[in-house]
């Protein structure tokens, strides 16, 4: 799937059994996170987490920033955990977008 090599058959297989993506929940185990990710460069670290799924709530917005290891280094930059969320976007590097648009999936 990463193009490294060319598929010979159309087919995913996960623990060895084909996986039907009609299946909702594998849809709702599996995410795809694409080179160019939908990004709100004008936006805040929260506008872009919540970009898929607006009501998701600042708890695991912050627990998913913490799982791609990125919490501790944004709250240097602020006083409180809510400040974090309102940072915005393109004040990250590259790879710390990277990292957020990993989070969001991780949602």
């Amino acid at each position: 799937m990463g193009g490294g090599r060319k598929l010979r058959r159309r087919r995913v297989l996960v623990g060895g059994r084909e996986a039907r993506f009609d299946n909702k929940r594998l849809r709702a185990r599996v995410a795809y996170l694409s080179q160019r990710p939908y990004e709100l460069a004008e936006g805040t670290l929260a506008d872009n987490l919540r970009a898929l799924d607006p009501a998701v709530p600042d708890a695991r917005l912050l627990e998913a920033l913490d799982r791609v290891g990125l919490l501790a280094a944004l709250r240097s930059r602020v006083v409180a955990d809510a400040g974090v969320l309102d940072l915005p976007y393109g004040a990250l590097s590259r790879g710390q977008a990277r990292r957020v648009m990993l989070a969001r999936a991780l949602l």
